[in-house]
């Protein structure tokens, strides 16, 4: 069994498959949640839940954090009952959040100032991945805090890389995420143009998989959710928009143009703005339908027929 104690905060879809894993490769291991019953599945598996990121702290030489934004990080670690109430001098706080790199660094450095270190980990993929301890993670991390972490990281990720200082990890992801959710956008206009020009839509999907189009959502989002019209959250809709709106951010701040990506987020905020934030990513694809008077899940299912 694995001696480091660890603990994670943030069970949502994502934390909830990190803590699945690092049950099963035997770490001891303390959650908490926001949302109460959010604990109780991992409990079964063997975790004890607690009621407060302190009492999370006080009983963890690792702590893992997974929350949705920057304010959230800020309250769990630094604010009342949180992480650094109950962490010992040497404890690591590992963020897995999509936070803005700034953020990350005065967390990083208010802890510091308490003797606790901090690693930012971003993780890619999804929460299937998630659960079933495939990960990718982007680690920025002094050599020896990534050294410690590492046992934890490959508990649940099968592509671990120590990418620079603290603040790379998070920087990367936002990178990493510009990029990702403007081919999501690309790849649902050329499916929309596909199902308008009367193409089979399995067909089109097996040639754009097969050609050096080839990417993740082609065979992730784009069959599952785009071409059957379920979109039960996974990733949601609100945080890719929060996550482009991140990574413009830290262009703008550099003077970097996006001339590409930027626009992609657009259709993000556009489908918020229908109500659906809180559907799976795919669903930017809906907003697309509507305006040409296709759904592409009814054609596929017509075509298959």
């Amino acid at each position: 069994m694995p001696e480091q104690r660890v603990g994670l905060v943030g069970l949502g879809s994502m934390g909830r498959g990190i803590g699945k894993n690092l049950i099963a490769h035997g770490f001891p291991l303390t959650v908490y949640d926001a949302n109460l019953a959010a604990i109780e599945p991992l409990q079964v598996l063997g975790a004890e839940g607690v009621d407060t990121p302190r009492a999370v702290a006080e009983r963890s030489d690792v702590v893992v954090t997974v929350l949705p934004n920057g304010p959230d990080v800020e309250a769990v670690v630094l604010g009342t009952n949180g992480v650094a109430e109950g962490a010992r001098r040497g404890t690591i706080v590992m963020d897995c959040s999509t936070i803005e790199p700034a953020v990350s660094l005065a967390v990083s450095s208010a802890l510091a100032a308490r003797g606790i270190r901090m690693v930012d980990a971003g993780m890619g993929r999804s929460s299937k991945e998630a659960d079933e301890g495939t990960l990718l993670f982007m680690v920025g991390a002094e050599p020896e805090d990534f050294q410690a972490v590492q046992p934890v990281l490959e508990a649940t990720g099968s592509d671990v890389f120590h990418v620079g200082p603290p603040g790379h990890g998070i920087t990367l992801k936002l990178v990493h995420n510009l990029l990702s959710l403007t081919m999501l956008t690309a790849s649902v206009e050329a499916m929309v143009l596909a199902g308008k020009a009367g193409l089979d839509l399995h067909r089109t999907l097996e040639v754009l998989q097969a050609s050096t189009t080839g990417h993740g959502h082609l065979r992730g989002a784009i069959p599952t959710q785009v071409l059957t019209g379920d979109y039960t959250p996974g990733f949601r809709v609100v945080l890719g928009q929060k996550d482009l709106r991140l990574g413009q951010n830290l262009a703008a701040g550099l003077g970097v143009p996006l001339q590409t990506m930027a626009i992609s987020g657009e259709l993000f905020t556009a489908t918020v703005g229908k109500g659906r934030g809180d559907w799976a990513s795919g669903a930017i694809v809906t907003v697309l339908e509507e305006i040409v008077g296709l759904r592409l899940a009814d054609l596929a299912k017509q075509q298959q027929a």
